[in-house]
This record gives structure tokens, sequence and C-alpha cells, in this order.
């Protein structure tokens, strides 16, 4: 096992280090797509093209995201997006392969990627070092870095995930590997969870009058219940909820003792929607929408069961 940067931990698969990610912090622009989808809706809204860092000085790449699911939500965004990236100056293509490249998809058929590789003319440290600080001059912030090895062959590279200020939802994963003493490879991975136009609010019964928490502690603890009627406090719950953004991370936490949540919407015709709740994850999760990253939920259900 390799201790990777900000508690990063990586373990040996085959000879190769398959690395966990970590997550430091979250956060509320040539190359061809990787992937391709279809959609599940008969009549598709008018496509709407969006590049994002096109206000980009120097040299950049372009990115021209696709879906990875083979079938699309029917309130999937019918959205072309490019994402332009700063790309160091002295650098090209390159088919070279990048095994060790860290690279992390949301799981949500919202999401769109897109990917490259390229040789970049300087050592690995410099390039980093460079990306860093042009990544945060295009409005974006570092919200998790690791290391990869593999034991076999000596091989090691650096992986870094950049996450837009400006767009939520969109993401990118660097890779940085030295291939020679002034030449690196680079690879980028380019990720954005689209957002429907529907707001999470819209997806909840319009008049709900009671909201059922059920409270799962972990493995072997009873689950605690509570129901809420007050007007004012269902309000405050909805609230919570449409102010969430998609969440742009690709979270990957195991089962713990944080617990869980299951927040029923029922209205006076006992129409119900159902909201999961993720302590451990971060993530507010409901039916035909993507991940939310969660700004207050729990603490709402905490305080429904009356837990400190």
């Amino acid at each position: 096992m390799v201790e990777g940067k900000s508690g990063m931990r990586a373990w040996l698969v085959g000879g190769t280090v398959a690395a966990v990610f970590a997550v430091i912090a979250p956060v509320c622009g040539a190359s061809s797509g990787d992937g391709a989808g279809g959609s599940a809706s008969d009549a598709p809204p008018k496509l709407q093209s969006v590049v994002y860092g096109h206000s980009l000085t120097g040299r950049t790449a372009s990115f021209h995201l696709a879906p990875t699911a083979a079938l699309l939500p029917g309130n999937m965004p019918n959205t072309s997006i490019t994402v332009q990236l700063p790309l160091f100056f002295r650098s090209f293509p390159s088919m070279r392969p990048f095994p060790l490249a860290y690279q992390s998809t949301p799981q949500t058929p919202y999401v769109v990627v897109a990917g490259n590789n390229y040789i970049v003319k300087t050592a690995r440290a410099a390039a980093e070092t460079w990306y860093s600080r042009h990544f945060a001059a295009a409005g974006y912030v570092l919200t998790g870095e690791a290391t990869m090895g593999d034991f076999k062959t000596g091989q090691s590279s650096d992986g870094f995930t950049y996450t837009s200020r400006r767009h939520p939802g969109l993401a990118v994963d660097v890779s940085f590997e030295a291939v020679a003493r002034h030449r690196t490879l680079v690879r980028y991975w380019v990720k954005d969870v689209l957002t429907p136009s529907q707001t999470p609010a819209s997806l909840l019964p319009a008049a709900t009058t009671a909201i059922q928490v059920q409270y799962v502690r972990g493995a072997g603890r009873a689950p605690l219940f509570a129901t809420i009627t007050d007007s004012r406090m269902i309000r405050a719950w909805i609230q919570s909820i449409d102010a969430l953004e998609v969440d742009p991370r690709t979270v990957q936490c195991a089962p713990g003792n944080a617990g869980s949540a299951l927040v029923t919407f029922t209205d006076a015709s006992g129409q119900t929607a159902v909201v999961k709740v993720d302590s451990t994850c971060g993530q507010v999760t409901m039916q035909n929408y993507p991940p939310l990253q969660d700004k207050g939920i729990w603490k709402l259900v905490l305080r429904a069961v009356h837990q400190p």
C-alpha cells in the first residue's frame, strides 16, 4: 500500500496501484470526447451549445464532452458542452498510453466527459506548478490530489482535480507522469454534471403536507423515525433542498457509523417523493436528478429525530 498526498491510499492490483482519491474541499474551458450515448426522449429539446473558458488567454485545449450512459434520462439537458482549458505552451497531443492516470467519473447518467493526452516539454514538477497556477487563473480550485505508482515498473504519477468556481458540476482531473528528463505526459479528464431545467423542489409534491424522516444509524441499530407537519418547517426543508447544487465529485465512500436517512415528502392526495441523505458521502439524491452536494440537510435530519 502507498500513502498519497492528503491521505490518499493506494492498493496494489496486479502490480499496479489503484488509488482512492482524497477530496480536499468541495466547491459551490484539441481533443475528442470519450463516450457516446442515446436519449430516452422521443422529442429532445433544441440543442444548446455552451463554451466554457472562451475568454482564456494563451494556448488552450478544447474538449467536446459527450455522455457516457447508453440510455439518458428523459430530462437530460440537450446541451453541447465545449470546455477550453489552459495548455502548456510547449506541448503536443500524444497517443502514448497512460495507465497510471487518475480519471474519475461521477456515477450519474447526467455526466458528460472528454479526455486527451499531451506531451509537455518540461520536467514534471515544473509542469505541475504551471498547471496549478494557470488553472487557478482560469477560475478553478484544487479539490483533490493523489499519487499513483506501479511497484513492478517503478513508474509513478500525480493526479489533481480542479473544480470550476463558476460552473457547478464542472471538474477536471489532470495527471502527470515523467517520461524523459524534460518530457512529461499529461492527461486531461474533463467531466461536467448537467443540471435539468427543473429545480430540485419541482420533483417534490407541490403541496407537501407531511415529511417522514427515517434515520438509519448503522448496522445493528434500530432506525429512528420522525414526522413533520408544521408548514414552516416543511417550507424550510423544501427551500434548503432547492438551494443545493449538483455534486461534481466522484464520491468514494463506504457505509459507516455516520448514518443515512430516507426522507419522504407527502401531499394530501398521497403523492410521495423520497429523498436520500447520506452523511458519509455528503450527498442528497432524488429520482430523476443528478446527485446534490449536501449543505445543511443532514443537520435537519438530526434535528428532526432529536440527535445531537
